[in-house]
């Protein structure tokens, strides 16, 4: 089958005009009949290791010729970073899904869940302002609520004021992003422990699963692996170590769906509970990893998709929704979402 593919890097602004706009690429396929079909893979050098200027590189230098000499998609996939790959798999996948009627949910083995529960991610000051969002959140039924790490004086006092303010039904995550030494991370915990988080995601660098062992041997919150988490290989290293219980599945990481349903068959396997999230992306790339979510077998809570308020605007005619706590299953076929070209005009030109 012949396949036309255009990269598109946007650059979208967020709502908090203090931090500097999301850069992402969308992968946008065209097939012979004319069906269109679409992927996501957002920047994110300080996670991934690439910036969406190097993964739009990499999908126009090896994606665009191999498509233009017909070489199968297969062998394309194989030849790229997890980054560009996830563009390229996911583009496939709402390919695959458009062409059968079906949705990609459908495609890996069918949904288990057509609604996902999703956590919000709060920003971290000034309190008034984490309240804010965390009230609004409530109110949409999301009762999990995931801060990014801090100093321990200020970690301690927002997490208190959450528990406070919404009591013992709230589920409480912090996430180190791999910031903290294994002596820190457990003095930390132990300041943490009488507030009952539901985990403590990445404390200790990426590639330190001796330290992060000893920090969840010695913690009474269990410990999740994000950074780490990358495919199966890798699944099962943490869980031969013992450095976590929970696994963040994130589908840049994994190299798109096909990745990330191996790397929770993976957790699955080893006996390790796991969470879906997103990129701070937009639908394109929300919607996929929701895909994933509704086919995974198990999910050990709430999955992170609540970011798209974090953005000024969105790139498909209609966004996903949260009803009740949850994100909705679209109907399909394929992703379930389409480009709005008016967006896509607007976030090209640039920041």
């Amino acid at each position: 089958m012949k396949l036309s593919a255009e990269v598109l890097r946007l650059w979208i602004p967020r709502r908090d005009p203090g931090v500097p706009p999301m850069e992402t690429v969308i992968l946008r396929l065209t097939a012979g009949d004319g069906t269109v079909a679409i992927g996501e893979s957002v920047g994110a050098r300080a996670f991934h290791g690439m910036d969406a200027e190097t993964i739009a590189r990499e999908l126009r230098e090896i994606v665009l010729p191999a498509l233009d000499g017909e070489e199968p998609p297969v062998s394309i996939l194989q030849r790229l970073s997890p980054p560009a790959r996830c563009a390229l798999d996911v583009a496939l996948h709402d390919l695959r899904g458009r062409e059968q009627g079906l949705r990609i949910a459908d495609l890996l083995g069918g949904p288990r869940r057509t609604r996902v529960a999703v956590n919000a991610l709060l920003p971290r000051s000034p309190e008034e302002a984490m309240l804010e969002v965390a009230r609004e959140a409530w109110k949409q039924g999301i009762g999990t609520f995931k801060i990014k790490s801090a100093s321990l004086a200020e970690d301690v006092e927002a997490l208190r004021t959450l528990r406070r303010v919404f009591g013992p039904r709230a589920r409480l995550r912090l996430d180190a992003n791999g910031a903290w030494t294994p002596e820190e991370a457990l003095e930390r915990i132990r300041m943490l422990e009488p507030l009952g988080l539901e985990y403590i995601e990445q404390p200790v660098a990426r590639g330190h699963l001796d330290e992060m062992a000893r920090v969840a041997a010695g913690s009474g919150i269990p410990i999740a692996a994000d950074e780490d988490a990358t495919d199966p290989a890798a699944i099962g290293r943490i869980a031969d170590a013992r450095a976590a219980s929970i696994i963040v599945v994130k589908l840049p990481t994994a190299g798109g769906i096909g990745g990330a349903m191996a790397v929770l068959r993976a957790a699955a396997e080893k006996g390790l509970g796991a969470v879906v999230t997103g990129m701070v992306d937009t639908s394109v790339g929300i919607a996929a990893a929701l895909h994933v979510a509704a086919a995974a077998d198990a999910l050990a809570g709430a999955c992170g998709f609540g970011t798209l308020d974090l953005l000024t605007r969105d790139v498909v005619a209609e966004p996903l929704r949260i009803e009740n706590g949850a994100m909705l299953l679209p109907g399909g076929p394929g992703l379930g979402v389409q480009l709005d070209p008016g967006a896509l005009a607007r976030l090209r030109g640039g920041r």
